[in-house]
């Protein structure tokens, strides 16, 4: 659970850091913002360490995959739209299931698609800070005990909303973002989940790389 807490806190600030020189350069370059309707798009890649809190467990560290799509509206203004897999859960959960012979700890496994909608500021063309809302979907989630599983998905809350913190330093085409999640609302739905899981909610962050290409 530290782990995914101080994860983000140090890369944004390492981000900021990096940042600092760049903010003095942009301040003196006349090309240093976006024109009206830049718009950006490509890959990103990287990965994801969660926990579900209350349970107790280790971090799953798991990869994030997807692309997005940034359009400017003003010079350091841009909207952007991001799709991703990831794969989130949490490792020896102090918690067990009744159709696995109720023993424990536990795996819970959740595999999830995302969709991001941002509003991006840039301080320097280099770096950003973004927030707006992280929609997300579980596609299948499993319980796991000594190498048996359950699906746990149909008991669970197929949909999630979190608002997203991030902060991206751009260097050429490429672009590093570190990104802390507040979820929401709780996972547990019905059954033996419910029991089990009670008001957890997932504890994420994820650092990306992204590949930038502008399109218009």
């Amino acid at each position: 659970m530290k782990l995914i807490r101080l994860l983000p806190l140090s890369l944004l600030s390492l981000l900021l850091m990096a940042a600092m020189p760049a903010t003095l350069h942009a301040q003196q370059d006349d090309k240093a913002w976006f024109d009206y309707m830049d718009t950006y798009g490509g890959p990103r890649v990287g990965v994801m360490g969660s926990t579900l809190t209350k349970l107790d467990g280790d971090p799953l560290i798991g990869p994030a995959i997807g692309g997005f799509i940034e359009v400017h509206i003003t010079p350091r203004i841009a909207i952007s739209f991001d799709m991703n897999y990831t794969h989130e859960g949490t490792n020896n959960a102090k918690c067990s299931f009744r159709s696995l012979d109720g023993k424990g700890p536990s795996d819970i496994s959740m595999h999830m698609l995302n969709s991001d909608y941002r509003l991006r500021y840039y301080l320097t063309r280099q770096f950003s800070v973004a927030t707006g809302f992280h929609i997300t979907r579980i596609l299948r989630a499993y319980g796991e005990t000594d190498g048996k599983s359950v699906k746990i998905h149909s008991d669970m809350r197929r949909g999630n909303l979190a608002i997203p913190l991030a902060a991206e330093y751009n260097f050429g085409p490429w672009a590093v973002e570190a990104s802390y999640y507040f979820t929401l609302r709780k996972w547990a739905g019905t059954g033996d989940v419910k029991s089990i899981m009670g008001d957890a909610v997932t504890n994420k962050a994820t650092v990306t790389l992204a590949y930038k290409f502008q399109i218009f």
